[in-house]
């Protein structure tokens, strides 16, 4: 997607770029500045996709562990919770909580994907405030924390 974006902009005269619905207010601004903005949106939306999918990977095992009365450390401390929260467990809170205390997943990695939730609730929520996130998180980064995390839950299935 990113590269057909640049050649969107790359391909396309000025001109027509001016006309295009979607652009239509970046008028009068250069283009590569117009591009630049287009594939840091493009940054935005893919890092969000990721940890939505995350997050639903999350949800799902939550609930199958308590559903399935696993017997493992995580599947008990779910059960706790979801005995004062049902469905209504929160992420940071409650399920990575969980994760943290009962796992062997490094808490740094579950410390750099709580961060990159921070990220996701500063796009989410209409990045109206100043993020301070202590680092740079975009695409690249987002996908690599999430991979990671993802790939050593499986170790705990």
């Amino acid at each position: 997607m990113s590269t057909a974006i640049y050649d969107l902009f790359a391909l396309t005269p000025s001109a027509q770029l001016a006309l295009h619905p979607s652009l239509a207010g970046y008028t009068g601004l250069p283009v590569e500045e117009v591009r630049a903005i287009v594939l840091a949106e493009h940054d935005h939306n893919s890092a969000l996709s990721v940890l939505a999918c995350v997050e639903a990977a999350l949800r799902t095992d939550y609930l199958k562990r308590c559903y399935t009365k696993q017997k493992d450390d995580i599947a008990r401390s779910f059960r706790d919770i979801y005995k004062k929260r049902a469905e209504r467990a929160r992420l940071d809170d409650d399920i990575l909580a969980c994760w943290r205390d009962s796992s062997s997943i490094p808490k740094v990695l579950i410390g750099e994907l709580i961060g990159a939730f921070n990220y996701r609730h500063w796009l989410a929520h209409g990045r109206y405030w100043t993020q301070k996130f202590g680092r740079l998180y975009d695409y690249p980064t987002v996908y690599t924390i999430a991979d990671a995390f993802l790939e050593a839950m499986k170790q705990h299935e």
